[in-house]
This record gives structure tokens, C-alpha cells and sequence, in this order.
């Protein structure tokens, strides 16, 4: 992905081709249809300098939910189908001469939130990205008192004066003098220092991360360098909170109560008596911005009604057939939204499948996917926190038998995945299973979630014991 120039305009043409994996008794056309999005990136001339130094660019590419389609510092970049996505350029010198570039999302702007989608339809797309002067932040981390924070982070985030949001612009880890330097684009920012490495999946509970100055603005123009911003960190210490209701519904409700205002676009809905159907639904309702809730089967409870009034939303899907949500309760619900769709199946199975297909596409735009055993509960509930940060679908899978069954097989292979990982130990799904869902990966390999038992499991899936936390979005 990478290109080098010397001079004062570096193109950059990303081909996303298609790569198709290998398996059994599966055709060629069983894959969906692919296209090329091609990127140019143009840099700015550099004043006062004949001969510029050697820039090195990237291209990032992201799902509409924020899930990264591609590492900007690898060779190889996604085949994308037809849909909308997020991209971002930038460049870095390959000497310390020269004037810092800032990174620029598609529309020619510092911000992700008003960036320009690239929508592919039924043809191959070719865009621009105009790279601009950027500036640096730096400075130090320090410790209570004064000591060094080597290995630790700062962040700089950037202020919209629309919405008066911030949002990641760029982080740095600290050397062993505590020195850290973040290239920024123009603008105004809050800078926060932490003792762990940005996105490092752990947390050691010495000295707790702090905004520089308890949020004093730092402004930076192009080709400006802001120096002294130092941040010392206090001591660490942490806070306990339930969240809680009477019964399962109403701490349904009262976690909907604590995440979400009136206004939102989706309110999902499950069975509260069974809980195979939620397992599915929750990564779902995430991944369109709302929150989950439970009914009985035959009746709304009384404080699913006061939760359904207060959020107003605009959509309600009810997840699972009309023996786990009747079609009464289908129709009462049409009096708290325009739209009250269902998606169901005829066993949990095919509901999950549903679930995934419908709302995150028959091709998962986030290229990943968590499968789960079905017989059971605690796995798949553990997944769902991760599936949700990494915008992807939690699949309810039948490991009962040796081999995966045809319905899932057809299923696995139109997702078109380049994750796929099962969550759960090897008694609960065979290493020669896992070894069968790495047939439908586009590199022809499937990862675990595993530990020998269902806390083990929750450990890893959260970064534990050696277990693999996602990166943050939006890097």
C-alpha cells in the first residue's frame, strides 16, 4: 500500500482486488461481487524547500460503524463490495527534515465526522485526498512528583467547533526520558497522557490518565510546533457502579436508561424468559446505535412500555419467531414507532444467521465475525462486548456434530470473511471444527477465543491471559 516520492505530488492507486479461498465443493461464483476503489494522494508544495524530503503515504479504509478494513501500515488492503465506507490518507517523512503532514479524511478534512462516504454501487471508483501542512504537539508525561513515564501515551484530540465533539487526531507513546511528539493537524485540541500505551488491552493500576491542564485548550496552526504540554498523571483509583432493576426487564431498562436519550433509530427486542435470541441481537442493536430490551413473550411489561415511550424511537425489530415474540405483542409494538419489523427463523440458529444477514449485510462489511456455540449461554454473552467494538456479528453455530452442517457452510461463505474466530474452549468447540471455519476465510484460517472454562474465556475475550484486544477505531 505503501508508495515513496520525492517530489511535490505522490499518487498513491489502491487496487482492491479479489483473492478467493479454496474449499470443498464450493463454486467460484459462490463469492459476492467485488470492486477497485482507487486513491490519490496529493501533498502539498513545501515552502522554501527545493528538494523535499522522501514521504512515506497510507491509506486507511473503514466501515460506516468505524470497524478498520485494513492495518494502514500493511501491504495488502481489502476487496470491497458495493456499500459505503470511510477513508483516510496520510504521510510521513522518511527523515526528520522537512514540514509534518497532517492526515486528511475523504472531502479534504481533519474531521471523521464530516468526511465524505464513498459510496460503491455497481462499478470501480477512483477519489482524491489533498493532504495538508500539519503541526506538533509535544511534551512530557510524568508521574506523581515528577518521575518518568516511559512506555506510557499521549493523545491529542481534536476539537469541532460544529458540535462541540472531539475525536482522535493522533497519539504517541513516550520514550525513556517520558518525551512524547504527536503530528496534529490545524486546529484546537485537548491532550491526554496515560502510563499504557495507547490501545495496549491492559491496565496497571498505578497513576490514572489525565487531560493536560484538566482540559486547557491547546491551539496549533501549519507548520507550528507547540512544546511544554506536559501532563502529570495522579495516582490511580478506581469506582464501582451497579446497574440494576427490579427483574431482568427492568434492568434492561435501566441500562437503556443509563447509555441512551430519546430519539434513538432502533430499539431491538427479545424474549426475557429464553436467551438464545439476545446473544445475537445485542452486537446488532450496537452496531446501529441502540439499545437492547426484553418482553415477555405475550405482553409488554409495563416498564418495557415506559422505556419504549421515553426513547421514541424510530424503528423496532423483534428478534426471534412468533413462539419466543408473539404476533400480539408484534402488533402493540406498532404503537411506539413507524416501523416494527421481525427477524426470525425457525430455531436459533437460523435467527442468528438472520440477524447477521439482515443487519450486517449478507457480506459483513467488518469482514469479521465471532461464532459461538448455541447449546449454551455464557460464550456467546461474553462475545457480544467485543463483537460490538469491532462491529461485527455474534453467530449462534450447531457444534453437536463432527463437521459443519450445509446451511452454515453456504452461510459462512457469502460473509466472505477475513476474521473469523470461535469463542469457546476446545470441549465446547473441537480444534477440528475451528480447523473447519478456517476453510471460509479469505486467508484459510480461524482464530479461538478459548480457556478451560467459561471465566477463562471472558478473560481472554476482554484481554486477559494473553488474549487479543482490538484496536481502537477511527485510528
Amino acid at each position: 500500500m505503501f508508495k515513496q516520492a520525492a517530489g511535490l505530488s505522490v499518487g498513491v492507486m489502491i487496487v482492491l482486488g479479489f483473492i478467493g479461498v479454496s474449499a470443498p465443493s464450493v463454486r467460484a461464483d459462490a463469492f459476492p461481487q467485488t470492486f477497485s476503489l482507487h486513491v490519490r494522494v496529493v501533498t502539498p508544495p513545501v515552502s522554501g524547500e527545493v528538494s523535499p524530503p522522501p514521504i512515506t503515504t497510507s491509506v486507511s479504509f473503514y466501515t460506516m460503524g468505524g470497524a478498520s478494513l485494513n492495518d494502514s501500515r500493511a501491504e495488502d488492503v481489502p476487496e470491497l463490495a458495493a456499500g459505503r465506507y470511510l477513508v483516510k490518507a496520510g504521510a510521513i517523512p522518511l527523515s526528520d527534515a522537512g514540514t509534518p503532514l497532517s492526515d486528511a479524511w475523504y472531502g479534504d478534512t481533519p474531521y471523521r465526522s464530516r468526511s465524505t462516504p464513498v459510496e460503491i454501487t455497481d462499478h470501480d471508483v477512483t477519489i482524491t485526498i489533498h493532504l495538508v501542512h500539519g503541526g506538533v504537539i509535544s511534551g512530557h508525561v510524568t508521574a506523581p512528583g515528577g518521575g518518568i513515564v516511559a512506555g506510557g501515551s499521549a493523545a491529542a484530540f481534536l476539537y469541532d467547533p460544529i458540535d462541540g465533539s472531539y475525536e482522535l487526531a493522533g497519539s504517541s507513546q513516550t520514550d525513556t526520558s517520558g518525551a512524547y511528539s504527536i503530528h496534529v493537524p490545524p486546529g484546537k485540541f485537548v491532550v491526554r497522557g496515560g502510563q499504557e500505551p495507547i490501545n495496549a488491552g491492559y491496565v496497571i493500576p498505578d497513576y490514572a490518565d489525565r487531560l493536560y491542564g484538566d482540559g486547557t485548550v491547546v491551539e496549533v496552526s501549519g507548520d507550528e510546533r507547540v512544546d511544554g504540554i506536559d501532563v502529570e498523571l495522579p495516582s490511580w483509583s478506581t469506582t464501582t457502579e451497579r446497574i440494576a432493576g427490579d427483574d431482568r426487564f427492568d434492568t434492561a431498562v435501566t441500562a437503556s436508561e443509563a447509555a441512551f436519550s430519546a430519539g434513538v433509530p432502533v430499539v431491538y427486542i427479545t424474549n426475557g424468559l429464553n436467551w438464545p435470541d439476545a446473544l445475537s441481537a445485542g452486537p446488532a442493536a450496537a452496531h446501529e446505535g441502540g439499545p437492547l430490551l426484553l418482553t415477555a413473550p405475550s405482553s409488554i411489561p409495563a416498564v418495557l412500555d415506559g422505556e419504549l415511550r421515553r426513547l421514541q424511537p424510530q424503528r423496532i425489530v423483534v428478534v426471534g419467531g412468533p413462539a419466543a415474540v408473539s404476533d400480539q405483542v408484534l402488533a402493540q409494538l406498532k404503537a411506539y414507532a413507524p416501523s416494527v419489523s421481525r427477524i426470525g427463523g425457525a430455531d436459533r440458529f437460523e435467527v442468528s444467521r438472520a440477524v447477521s444477514t439482515e443487519v450486517f449485510g449478507s457480506r459483513v462489511q467488518s469482514r469479521t465475525m465471532l461464532v459461538a456455540t448455541g447449546a449454551n449461554f455464557p460464550d456467546a454473552l461474553s462475545a457480544g462486548a467485543l463483537a460490538a467494538r469491532l462491529d461485527a456479528p455474534v453467530v449462534l453455530i450447531n457444534t453437536g456434530g463432527d463437521r459443519i452442517d450445509d446451511v452454515t457452510r453456504s452461510f459462512l461463505f457469502s460473509a466472505s470473511l477475513v476474521g473469523l474466530s470461535a469463542v469457546g474452549g476446545p470441549a465446547v468447540i473441537s480444534d477440528d471444527y475451528v480447523d473447519q471455519l478456517g476453510y471460509f476465510t479469505k486467508w484459510g484460517g480461524a482464530g479461538r477465543y478459548g480457556g478451560a472454562d467459561r471465566f477463562a474465556v471472558n478473560r481472554v475475550l476482554n484481554g486477559g491471559d494473553g488474549g487479543a484486544y482490538p484496536s481502537a477505531e477511527w485510528q
